[in-house]
């Protein structure tokens, strides 16, 4: 369960600057070279897609508010399975020292 969850914080860690860097010189660019050959198609394209610049950050806390969710729920499911695997351990033990120790009858042999 841990190592799942380091994992994803390695993935975070390692492309958050590269990422965002890579995506916003990719956006200059292309706006540029769009400006530069065709203003007016430029100038619509970007009023098209600014509106995700109010849509995705609302979506993107939905998104991490389910994911904590999700992780939190592992978690407990997790400690859970600990618990029943410990009890099923008991269970076995007992279950072992009682067919040593009782005979046929349900007596305790000494």
């Amino acid at each position: 369960m841990l190592s799942s969850e380091v994992e994803k914080l390695g993935g975070f860690a390692g492309s958050a600057i590269s990422g965002p860097l890579f995506s916003v010189g990719t956006l200059v660019f292309v706006l540029g070279y769009m400006f530069w050959v065709e203003p007016l198609v430029a100038t619509i394209a970007l009023a098209l897609y600014s509106p995700q610049l109010i849509i995705v950050p609302i979506f993107q806390a939905r998104m991490n508010r389910l994911s904590q969710q999700k992780a939190l729920k592992l978690r407990a499911l997790g400690s859970y399975s600990q618990i029943t695997d410990a009890r099923m351990r008991y269970a076995t033990l007992l279950g072992a020292f009682l067919e040593d120790h009782i005979d046929s009858g349900g007596m305790l042999k000494l």
